[in-house]
């Protein structure tokens, strides 16, 4: 393997652990951070202009959801999910403001009446109306272009990775970010097929912790679990793309093929 020295300074050692203490890779890659200040957080966001990333709120997304609703629905439909899908939207929130600052084991648990068919009714908007895909679609390139952006600034040198260097001024290029995740994704395949979260994901979630915590707050810290995902239609209505909704409200065209499909019998 290649080593790539960068210039030196604060940074310190890093190792995912997945690669660690490996028979068949004596020499894992080693990674040296430094912490983040309004500095690096500033050329993070800079890379993301420049990358031309969009991210849409959670209020627009909502609004697109409401929007397709109207317009794939019937009036009836309409008049019947919005102020249900509304009421959740509204619990939803107050539950997740007044158990924010709770421990874990402190929290209430979530439960709302109703709540599988809400859900789907909105599945089903969320795979149907295009605008609201392609909103989804810039959000989702937005989080992983973010994620090679933080990399870019917090990682100051590297070394035993295969991947050749390249620096924008202080920090590394964002192409040579993108590279490094390619270089462990093909580490972990070699040599921690197995792992339960892959170095590169070992190494998104250090970078992370070290542009928006400082030392003290990041060794009270608790990783996020690699399976632990906030469900996609938990707040903003966003679909999943497996199964079909077996919600009541059907679309403009569904009602119309379901009127052709029941005359030609």
């Amino acid at each position: 393997m290649s080593t790539y020295p960068l210039e030196a300074g604060e940074a310190e050692p890093f190792v995912p652990a997945s690669l660690r203490d490996l028979p068949d890779l004596p020499h894992p890659p080693t990674f040296f951070l430094r912490w983040g200040t309004p500095r690096e957080k500033e050329r993070m966001r800079r890379i993301l202009d420049e990358e031309g990333c969009t991210l849409y709120s959670e209020e627009a997304m909502r609004a697109e959801i409401l929007r397709g609703m109207k317009d794939l629905f019937s009036a009836e439909d309409f008049a019947t999910w919005e102020p249900a899908v509304k009421a959740w939207w509204d619990a939803n929130d107050q539950f997740t403001a007044q158990n924010a600052k709770l421990p874990v084991d402190e929290r209430e648990e979530w439960f709302y009446e109703g709540e599988q068919l809400i859900v789907e009714v909105q599945e089903q908007i969320a795979r149907d109306w295009r605008p609201y895909r392609l909103m989804n679609a810039d959000n989702n390139a937005y989080r992983r272009t973010q994620g090679h952006a933080i990399n870019a600034v917090v990682i100051e040198r590297y070394e035993n990775l295969d991947a050749p260097i390249k620096k924008a001024g202080r920090y590394l290029d964002y192409n040579c970010a993108v590279l490094i995740i390619e270089a462990l994704d093909k580490l972990s395949a070699k040599h921690a097929p197995d792992a339960p979260v892959r170095a590169s994901s070992e190494l998104g979630i250090e970078c992370l912790k070290r542009l928006f915590l400082d030392r003290d707050a990041e060794k009270n810290s608790v990783s996020p679990a690699p399976s632990d995902k906030t469900p996609l239609s938990s707040k903003t209505g966003a679909a999943s793309t497996s199964g079909k909704s077996r919600a009541s409200a059907r679309s403009k065209k569904t009602r119309e093929a379901s009127s052709a499909n029941a005359s030609s019998v």
